[in-house]
């Protein structure tokens, strides 16, 4: 029996709230770079849009001392995006598709790498990271999960499906970056929310989908 064609173009809808704060080097709680006032305790609200697809950019694999292995996806013209909002001040991220070189989504699968101690074991990682630039300098906007159950990651693929917010051994950030004239600012926080909004296979995909299905209803007519 046939299954069903797996979405290739997935989008998510977030929410997070953030924790830290960083200006350069120095913690703070609050950030007014020009046009760009955040503050620690602020709720994001994002969309997040990634295409399965994506094809392999560069990989690399561990060695003794240093397990695990670590591939890399990104290309232009993917409909790779990510934007978000923080509410509180209202100041705004979004990303253009990846149709140029600065403006692009690397996703990035790591597998057994060493877990921080306390942790169950060798974890698997998945860092969807978005950039842009503008008038106010280089953006950056990341999503990222530990899992350490092992199961969130297969094969180094880029996954269909991103865990349940709530699940036990899943690690979920938010983080936004800005290189400003040279200042650098960092915003993170944790996901309180990522909710599945669309799934849609690609063109050629549900092509090949819809012609399995003729096939299968041609066989079946062959044998009566």
């Amino acid at each position: 029996m046939m299954e069903a064609a797996q979405a290739d173009v997935v989008t998510y809808e977030f929410t997070a709230t953030i924790t830290t704060m960083k200006l350069d080097y120095t913690v703070v709680t609050e950030s007014s770079l020009p046009g760009k006032t955040i503050s620690v305790g602020e709720a994001v609200r994002g969309r997040l849009t990634y295409n399965t697809q994506t094809p392999l950019h560069s990989q690399w694999i561990g060695e003794p001392g240093e397990p695990g292995t670590a591939r890399n996806y990104a290309a232009r013209g993917m409909k790779n995006t990510m934007s978000f909002v923080f509410e509180t001040h209202g100041f705004s991220f979004d990303s253009a598709p990846s149709t140029s070189k600065d403006d692009q989504m690397d996703i990035t699968v790591r597998n057994d790498t060493d877990a921080p101690m306390g942790a169950p074991g060798p974890y698997d990682q998945l860092n969807i990271e978005a950039y842009s630039v503008n008038s106010y300098g280089r953006n950056f906007g990341s999503l990222s999960m530990n899992d350490y159950t092992g199961s969130l990651l297969v094969h180094g693929d880029i996954p269909h499906r991103l865990p349940d917010i709530n699940s036990k051994y899943i690690l979920q950030e938010f983080e936004y970056n800005l290189d400003h004239n040279g200042v650098w600012l960092s915003a993170r926080g944790a996901l309180t929310s990522l909710t599945l909004v669309s799934s849609v296979p690609e063109p050629s995909t549900y092509a090949m989908f819809m012609a399995g299905l003729a096939c299968l209803a041609w066989r079946r007519r062959t044998r009566r």
